[in-house]
């Protein structure tokens, strides 16, 4: 969902107010630090 909110905004909008990098930086670490985290729900079999 962030990932295709992030794309669509950065193809559609005619002005560029934030870098790709950063964004993707930053949408990066917030997926790692979910995935790395001690109280995460395990993952589900199958998927």
């Amino acid at each position: 969902g962030a990932l295709d909110e992030m794309s669509r905004f950065w193809v559609l909008s005619p002005k560029k107010k934030y870098s790709v990098g950063t964004a993707a930086r930053q949408i990066s670490q917030f997926f790692l630090e979910g995935i790395l985290r001690e109280d995460a729900p395990p993952p589900v079999e199958g998927s």
